[in-house]
């Protein structure tokens, strides 16, 4: 699904809109539907809407009518809002679908906001944490915390929060966000969930061959 809704009251070279871009697979129902509703509730939950999440476009719709109600209120303002919400696949198996929902947008002040969900979700239509895809958490965590250090350059005994960093008990943690491509896995930190935003977020990478030992799944 490919949609985008402009503000049609719009008279500036460059207007209001929303855009929603996902896939869907053939053969793959319970996945697609997935899919279809995690799109719908991060827009949903974006514009903090009560709208049923049964119809994409109302919720686009409410967007604009919020814009459209900012404008009203502060007509001296020409910056116009945007939101949008893509879905990616980085990685398919015959039982896995790993997935990453960016979403980007402007709703003034000083600068954009972006995010990165990602979605590992199996042929019944289920997202599966990483907790349920590897045998050893700890070694899994391990790995991780060596690939962070060594990308911050930070030694292995450094102080994590010492360093401007925010882990509960100064213990590094996996992040909330962990998917999958065809190297390995991708481990990423959105802004502020570890750091303040002047140190921005942080991608991690481990190759398979770190951790297939453990791999619940045949990836």
């Amino acid at each position: 699904m490919d949609v985008k809704i402009v503000d049609q009251n719009c008279e500036l070279e460059e207007c209001t809109y929303v855009k929603v871009f996902y896939p869907s697979f053939e053969g793959y129902t319970k996945p697609n539907q997935f899919i279809e509703q995690a799109v719908k509730k991060q827009v949903s939950d974006f514009i903090g809407s009560d709208l049923p999440r049964a119809d994409l476009r109302p919720l686009m719709n409410s967007f604009i009518e919020d814009y459209r109600e900012f404008k009203n209120a502060f007509p001296e303002s020409l910056t116009p809002w945007y939101l949008e919400v893509e879905v990616q696949v980085n990685y398919a198996t015959d039982e896995l679908i790993s997935i990453q929902i960016a979403t980007d947008s402007y709703t003034g002040g000083a600068h954009t906001n972006s995010s990165l969900l990602y979605f590992n979700i199996n042929k019944d239509g289920q997202n599966q944490s990483i907790y349920k895809l590897i045998s050893d958490v700890d070694k899994f965590r391990n790995l991780a915390e060596a690939a962070f250090r060594k990308q911050k350059a930070m030694s292995a005994s450094e102080d994590l929060n010492g360093a401007g960093y925010i882990f509960d008990n100064n213990e590094f943690q996996l992040p909330e966000n962990v998917g999958f491509n065809s190297q390995g896995a991708i481990l990423y930190f959105n802004e502020y969930e570890i750091a303040p935003l002047s140190l921005g977020t942080t991608r991690l990478s481990i190759p398979f061959d770190q951790f297939r030992d453990i791999l619940i799944l045949e990836l």
